[in-house]
């Protein structure tokens, strides 16, 4: 008995509520009509029923701050939050409040809107930079290992420069050397005074020995010694050779694993 009861008090109630509802709505309208139709009275009537509503809707209070202004000749105010309807100087200063409020609200978006978009550009910005160091990256890989290239293969070339000059001028010493030895030996078996009395072949026949000389035992001891001298100056030199070449293999900064003559030779491109 008492869910049934209940349940006719919930219908009475929506009912209730749903006519009151579709009364309050029609009373916006007939208030606005009586404006239009120049009938003050019922207007303002109309107007007093309005400013007893409560929770109305954005709508509502629109066409209700119509009705109470043009009704009563004053500015109206609602305050949604203690459903009352101010008037006069209160609801001027209300009214200026909320349009203050208003325009900081719009200024502080605004604002956000300022900053995310300079968030937004910076993060762009940061972006192109990113791709243009990694552009110019790729762009300088490429040089900087071309310049280690020839920077290596230049100092291979002045070492084989060096090398290969330091021949000439061994070449040329020794040329000269046996020239100078061949014309002053000409010169001692015409003339051997004018010949140990010339500086130059007195000179080459010190350093070479004299051609008259007659120690033919020491002279082929000598030439014996300096023949092992010779072979065992190339076996060291093939040596030293071959210790290079490992240590390339070990230490390949030095000429990238390469000989002396393939670092100076090799294409940087």
């Amino acid at each position: 008995m008492k869910n049934i009861s209940l349940a006719i008090w919930s219908v009475v109630f929506v009912i209730f509520a749903g006519s009151v509802n579709a009364q309050s709505t029609s009373t916006y309208d007939k208030c606005l009509t009586a404006l239009a139709e120049g009938d003050l009275e019922q207007a303002q009537t109309l107007a007093g029923l309005i400013r007893n509503e409560r929770n109305l809707t954005q709508e509502n209070i629109i066409k209700g701050t119509r009705c109470l202004e043009e009704a009563f000749g004053e500015i109206f105010w609602y305050d949604a939050k203690k459903y009352y309807w101010y008037k006069g100087d209160m609801a001027i200063m209300l009214k200026k409040a909320a349009e203050e409020r208003k325009i900081i609200e719009e200024e502080r978006k605004r604002a956000a809107e300022i900053r995310r978009k300079r968030k937004q550009q910076e993060a762009e910005l940061q972006k192109k930079r990113k791709q243009q160091e990694a552009e110019l990256q790729k762009k300088r890989e490429p040089l900087e290992k071309k310049r280690t290239c020839l920077i290596s293969k230049k100092a291979a070339i002045d070492a084989l420069k060096s090398s290969v000059f330091g021949k000439i001028i061994e070449n040329n010493k020794q040329l000269i050397n046996e020239r100078t030895l061949s014309a002053c030996v000409k010169i001692n078996d015409a003339d051997p005074i004018a010949a140990i009395m010339n500086p130059i072949c007195r000179e080459v026949f010190t350093q070479n020995l004299h051609p008259d000389l007659e120690n033919q035992d020491l002279i082929a001891k000598y030439q014996e010694l300096n023949s092992e001298d010779v072979m065992v100056g190339y076996d060291l030199m093939e040596t030293r050779r071959e210790l290079e070449q490992l240590d390339n293999k070990t230490a390949p900064a030095n000429y990238g694993g390469k000989s002396i003559r393939e670092q100076a030779f090799q294409t940087c491109e």
